[in-house]
């Protein structure tokens, strides 16, 4: 037996191995990734890492992505008509007549899972230029949606719930004893214990982000945004190993409102897919809701991701 030829030949294949694996993107969950990485290397670094590298520089959804009708018909299914009007904010300034109803969407199996791929592409968007290790829900907001991210990446994401106006707050006192406004911070950030327990074992800064499916006025994502990065300064006296809060995303915005100026006060940015105005709302309930061929709706909401795009309701750095 030539042993000469055959430790060539093994040497050989480790090198093309090698080769493989630092110059083409093989996924690392994959049954034969052992082939090209050491197990403890395939075990250790999370799917999502590998997807990012894939997906870095192109945008989160395509614009003829069957995601964008599904989730036009789903709003559109979701879509009240109030004769005399509704609030769509928490301080009663915005009465609309049409309505989406994003939460209610989410209590429908198919429909938060339709919803679920959105924040998904919007969750890699952010993490292919930054890692992230957790995100903020509103309560009052869509934290089902959240949760179910949160469930699916539960190695990866810590989930924290911003509750506006809680505790002290509520009774109109803006100052406490010590004890009382640390117990007050830990209910206004529901889990900031865990989040401030994984940054005191961390050998790099936390980075986080809010989500939601939908905003109006967006003053509580404003506040939340705010109060978060001011309680970085005052938390304990102490300087926690967490960065402030940069970044905000949301499937839509429910009446087209920007709140871009306001967030950049805050070193902060907010990405959504599309607005709606009163007519786009209007014309959900009109030829969606009120449709019951299916194959109309989705005629239906063709038509209508083509008059977003018309009208440049569409965010091009997200879909395009």
């Amino acid at each position: 037996m030539d042993w000469d030829k055959i430790i060539l030949f093994i040497l050989g294949l480790l090198t093309a191995r090698d080769l493989i694996s630092k110059n083409f993107d093989i996924p690392y969950d994959r049954k034969w990734s052992w082939l090209f990485y050491d197990k403890k290397d395939c075990e250790k670094i999370p799917y999502c890492y590998q997807l990012n590298k894939i997906n870095k520089g192109k945008p989160p959804i395509a614009y003829n992505s069957e995601l964008l009708p599904k989730l036009l018909i789903i709003l559109g299914n979701h879509t009240k008509f109030f004769e005399e009007g509704v609030f769509c904010d928490r301080d009663k300034r915005m009465r609309i007549n049409h309505l989406v109803s994003t939460l209610e969407a989410s209590h429908n199996s198919d429909d938060l899972k339709v919803m679920l791929d959105i924040v998904e592409k919007l969750y890699f968007g952010i993490s292919t230029k930054t890692n992230v290790d957790f995100v903020i829900s509103l309560k009052g907001g869509n934290v089902l949606l959240v949760n179910k991210l949160v469930e699916k990446y539960n190695n990866e994401l810590i989930h924290l719930t911003y509750n506006r106006n809680l505790f002290f707050e509520s009774f109109g006192i803006v100052s406490s004893n010590s004890k009382d406004a640390a117990t007050g911070r830990g209910l206004k950030f529901e889990n900031m214990d865990e989040l401030v327990r994984i940054a005191s074992l961390s050998n790099r800064k936390l980075n986080g982000f809010v989500l939601d499916c939908s905003y109006s006025s967006g003053e509580g994502i404003i506040q939340c945004v705010k109060e978060f990065n001011e309680m970085l300064k005052e938390y304990e006296n102490s300087i926690l190993n967490i960065n402030p809060i940069k970044e905000v995303r949301a499937i839509y915005s429910h009446i087209g409102k920007d709140i871009n100026d306001r967030l950049e006060e805050f070193n902060c940015n907010i990405e959504y897919l599309f607005s709606l105005n009163d007519e786009n709302r209007k014309y959900l309930y009109k030829f969606i809701n009120q449709e019951s061929r299916e194959d109309i709706k989705l005629q239906k909401a063709n038509e209508l991701l083509k008059k977003l795009k018309s009208e440049h309701l569409l965010n091009d750095s997200l879909i395009q």
